[in-house]
């Protein structure tokens, strides 16, 4: 989880920045760059052809891949398994306890998914529509705030169906020896991005070259891949990704290419109201 754009603002705000770089959520970087809190990247220095175009922001550049996905358990379903966030919200033929985020980001996706809109109509998002998806399955549903809650609630068998990140989905996976299950089908695939914080101690200079040093490191990129399932920024790290490894890989092009591309821009414009409206709905 990425420092909050809290944070961020007290240190500029005050004057005491320590941080050089962080690892902030795209919808994140780009609000607070467009308050000024944060350096634009310098392309002049950083290498923008290292990473996936539709993933270079003005405030940061992606430096990781992960997705939002639907994880079920398959003990509890049966031999039905559900395909697609339409299964979701069918709690008739796949009745139990469903899980969505705390927080809109990946929801309002997947409730849209759900009301049979097609991935390339997704955004703009419409909220009323996306939102009374969500009054729609409310009742049938319990909200995580953090990762390992998302990870607890089906450990715990209190739900059938949930809306995780994709490395908590392969955690449950391993740990319950493939009872809990998940799909790209529908996924959300978004990425961490690299953000430097205006004025940052060690200079805006030093700062990029960092991050050109870091999205162009193919080594290291696997090496958190391995660990966190976090997907490779660089298409070059991706295309040395173990043979065995490559399914629980959002970047991988046979899973990369069933999702919907994560609009930054967007959230950037949209995310104060979509929280708020979101907020009011599932505590109401």
């Amino acid at each position: 989880t990425g420092p909050g754009a809290g944070k961020v603002r007290a240190m500029v705000d005050a004057k005491n920045v320590t941080w050089d770089v962080l690892d902030a959520g795209v919808g994140t970087a780009l609000l607070l760059g467009s308050k000024g809190y944060l350096e634009a990247i310098d392309y002049n220095i950083v290498d923008k052809s290292k990473v996936r175009p539709e993933f270079v922001y003005k405030w940061g550049i992606s430096d990781y891949l992960f997705s939002f996905v639907l994880t079920y358990d398959g003990k509890k379903l049966g031999d039905r398994k559900p395909t697609s966030w339409k299964d979701f919200w069918n709690v008739k033929d796949f009745p139990g306890k469903r899980l969505l985020r705390k927080n809109p980001i990946g929801q309002l996706e997947c409730a849209l998914l759900g009301d049979g809109v097609p991935h390339d109509k997704v955004y703009p998002i419409d909220l009323d529509r996306a939102l009374e998806k969500i009054r729609e399955i409310k009742e049938h549903t319990v909200f995580w705030g953090s990762g390992s809650q998302s990870q607890q609630f089906f450990m715990q068998g209190e739900v059938v169906m949930g809306n995780l990140w994709h490395n908590r989905s392969n955690l449950l996976r391993r740990d319950t020896k493939d009872r809990i299950q998940w799909t790209w089908t529908d996924g959300i695939v978004a990425s961490g991005v690299w953000s430097v914080v205006k004025n940052n101690p060690g200079g805006k200079d030093a700062a990029m070259k960092f991050i050109d040093f870091a999205i162009g490191d193919v080594d290291g990129q696997i090496a958190l891949f391995k660990v966190m399932s976090s997907g490779p920024a660089n298409p070059k790290a991706t295309a040395m990704v173990p043979a065995d490894m490559r399914a629980y890989d959002p970047s991988q092009p046979e899973n990369y290419n069933k999702q919907v591309k994560f609009d930054a821009e967007w959230w950037g414009k949209n995310e104060i109201e979509a929280f708020e409206r979101y907020r009011d709905v599932i505590s109401s």
